[in-house]
């Protein structure tokens, strides 16, 4: 999570300074799985800057920051933004989004996890981005960056593979960093064995690649067909390291308890701007966007993945949700199914841990009313809906600011399971 929540805030940076001039066209790499080891754990992918950016600027959340009543909310914003950059714990980081330029091509996060990398403090990214026409200034704003680190005490060392410079900067606390320029592609990496993997599949090396497992093809083709921002987890290389390492199988009978042993990945895409109604001949529903997961699992399901399976179901707004609401979301969970499985999770590992679901919340009272039960007298009850509504119960005037904006729809929140 620690390294999902880095990766968030960096691209977080960049995309919120989508603003700055230039759409040059950068150079055609190859898919970014294609140039990554198999044994990569997470990948967040963006394989289109330029046109990430079109379609973020089509979206009503771009209409809602270039509204001229969030325009003292985005002028906070651009006043402290020099102090988040600081806050980066990262000088890699620092130094490519202080640049204050945007990628015109490929960008990618990727952690990797082997035998070699398991023990390390920290997992091995791996950064691939492209520039463009801003490849000077990526390019002189690392330069500082290395400088810095060589006054501050590091140690700079170069060496060439495959016509490539490699600069490595080794820090005092022992911490490193390699990275190389290919045209106008910035590859950075704390390990350089993952670093010239890539080098070497952008010069066309043919060794396998995450492309090549047949799980990340299945699942990536399942979330699309937009892919204007993808993500995989590679679930099964993440357990296959665990249990290499369980010398007394209690990770592996976690592992089959949850019902995790048959589940092999995870995947994501985001399509901006590319709801049903974004299309030439339609201004009805411009601005949307579509979003699909997919968890892949070989077998059937059971454990956690079961407990918490949503049902497929057309949308229905229960009757009792007010005129007011802004904003409803609907969840299809069969909470009587997920209760049930719950209780077998827990008697799974221990018979007295899943006697506990049935100890009434409420004892007998001395007048001899029955104890509240969780499972007859409240799961029993319920059905396959949650309903999340949102209404504003704080009214708005056209003086109202930005903030006092913000805080009312955030005000109310209700929330029903039926």
């Amino acid at each position: 999570m620690k390294h999902i929540i880095k990766i968030t805030g960096i691209i977080s940076l960049f995309f919120i300074c989508t603003l700055v001039p230039g759409r040059a066209e950068a150079k055609v790499l190859p898919k970014t799985a294609k140039l990554i080891p198999p044994e990569t754990i997470l990948l967040v992918d963006i394989d289109d800057f330029n046109k990430l950016r079109t379609q973020f600027e089509k979206t009503n959340l771009y209409k809602l920051y270039k509204d001229p009543a969030m325009a003292a909310v985005v002028e906070d914003y651009k006043t402290k933004r020099q102090e988040r950059i600081q806050k980066l714990d990262n000088e890699f980081a620092r130094a490519i989004v202080g640049a204050d330029v945007l990628p015109q091509g490929r960008l990618a996060i990727a952690f990797m996890l082997n035998e070699q990398t398991k023990d390390a403090n920290e997992l091995p990214f791996l950064f691939i981005s492209q520039w463009g026409e801003n490849t000077a200034k990526i390019k002189d704003a690392v330069n500082k960056m290395a400088n810095k680190a060589v006054e501050d005490g590091a140690h700079r060392k170069t060496e060439d593979y495959r016509g490539v410079s490699i600069t490595t900067l080794i820090q005092k606390s022992s911490k490193t960093l390699n990275y190389c320029f290919i045209d106008d592609c910035l590859v950075g990496s704390m390990n350089l064995d993952v670093l010239k993997f890539v080098i070497a599949h952008i010069q066309g090396a043919a060794s396998p690649t995450l492309f090549d497992d047949a799980d990340y093809t299945a699942t990536m083709k399942a979330v699309g067909p937009y892919h204007d921002v993808d993500f995989y987890v590679n679930i099964k290389q993440i357990i296959k390291i665990a249990l290499a390492e369980d010398t007394n199988d209690e990770i592996k009978t976690m592992v089959t308890h949850l019902g995790l042993d048959n589940v092999t990945s995870l995947g994501g895409a985001i399509g901006l701007s590319r709801g049903p109604g974004d299309s030439p001949r339609s201004a009805a529903g411009r601005g949307s966007s579509v979003g699909k997961a997919f968890l892949k699992i070989e077998g059937g399901k059971k454990g956690i993945v079961k407990m918490f399976d949503l049902e497929s179901a057309a949308f229905r707004a229960p009757q009792f949700i007010p005129a007011s609401a802004y904003s409803v979301t609907s969840i299809n969970l069969n909470i009587k199914k997920a209760y049930d499985e719950l209780y077998n999770i827990l008697f799974s590992f221990s018979p007295q841990y899943a006697a506990l679901m049935h100890v009434p919340l409420l004892p007998p009272s001395p007048q001899g009313e029955p104890g509240l039960q969780l499972k007859t007298d409240i799961i029993a009850h319920l059905g396959s809906q949650i309903a999340i509504a949102r209404s504003i119960n704080k009214p708005v005037s056209k003086t109202s600011t930005p903030i006092e904006i913000l805080t009312a729809l955030a005000l109310d929140n209700t929330i029903i399971a039926k």
